[in-house]
């Protein structure tokens, strides 16, 4: 099934390949971004809070 359908793809005209990555590609990669960037953003406020601690506990400053 993928077989056919990449062959297909890759040799049908331009202006059926081009619908078909901005359609398709583009946005599914817009979506894979914000999970990544959700991913990143977790892991850096765990990373965040393992070095400076809880966030609970504040030194006083005299």
């Amino acid at each position: 099934m993928v077989d056919w359908l990449t062959q297909t793809l890759t040799t049908s005209s331009m202006w059926i390949q081009v619908p078909i990555v901005l359609g398709v590609a583009v946005p599914l990669c817009a979506v894979l971004a914000e999970y990544m960037q959700r991913i990143l953003n977790y892991v850096g406020v765990k990373t965040f809070r393992w070095f400076n601690g809880d966030g609970l506990r504040r030194k006083k400053h005299d």
